[in-house]
């Protein structure tokens, strides 16, 4: 099975997802796509967002249309999962910025899901956005917080707007350059609150992070 992991500028890399199974990684705003076939794709978060224009997001979205239209499975995370539901033809909109770890519910929906329902059914997720998706049409809804949707299911591809692949060098990383997102500044992020909680908490999410790529391989496979 060929997984391209696709990365954006300022987000973060496969992280525990590298754990589940071997992997290859593109830059989306540096090189075009690799040639050859691709039987998964995993997109990740960024500072980028969907509004924002650049040529070669355009370019990837062209891209990532072409693949959904193939049937290619898509795994979107954050950032990657507003540009599945824009491709899909969604609309992604600002929404109140969820920065730090924040209540997730499923539904009933996506308790059943073979994906998402490897995660409790309530939770407490690793988040760092400030846009939201609209459920794209023929999608199901499959989690959900007071910001938003969380996660949906279309076809064989799901998208969720909380972190499981994020890893403990990476989420230090954005905990210490807190600063460089006016939202998490607006919003009065503390690291010295941050990093103790990110410690406490990590092993146990980065479980949950590996057990949801396990089951989307095995839901696609």
């Amino acid at each position: 099975m060929r997984i391209l992991h696709v990365e954006h500028p300022d987000g973060a890399g496969p992280g525990v997802f590298a754990d589940v199974a071997p992997l290859e990684t593109w830059r989306a705003w540096e090189a075009p796509p690799p040639d050859g076939d691709v039987d998964v794709i995993v997109l990740y978060g960024g500072a980028t967002n969907v509004a924002d224009g650049h040529g070669w997001l355009h370019a990837e979205l062209d891209w990532l249309r072409g693949h959904l239209d193939a049937g290619t499975p898509v795994l979107g995370v954050c950032l990657g999962a507003q540009l599945l539901a824009n491709a899909l033809g969604a609309a992604v909109t600002r929404t109140t910025p969820e920065i730090g770890w924040h209540p997730v519910e499923l539904t009933e929906a996506g308790v059943a899901d073979p994906v998402v329902g490897a995660l409790p059914a309530r939770f407490e997720a690793c988040q760092w956005h400030s846009w939201q998706v609209a459920l794209p049409d023929g999608a199901t809804l499959l989690a959900r917080s007071p910001a938003g949707i969380q996660a949906f299911r279309h076809g064989r591809s799901v998208g969720v707007q909380f972190h499981p692949e994020v890893d403990r060098p990476t989420l230090t990383r954005w905990i210490e350059h807190f600063d460089s997102d006016p939202d998490a500044v607006a919003q009065g992020y503390d690291p010295a609150v941050e990093l103790p909680r990110m410690h406490e908490r990590i092993a146990g999410w980065n479980q949950l992070g590996r057990d949801l790529f396990a089951a989307f391989l095995r839901d696609v496979a």
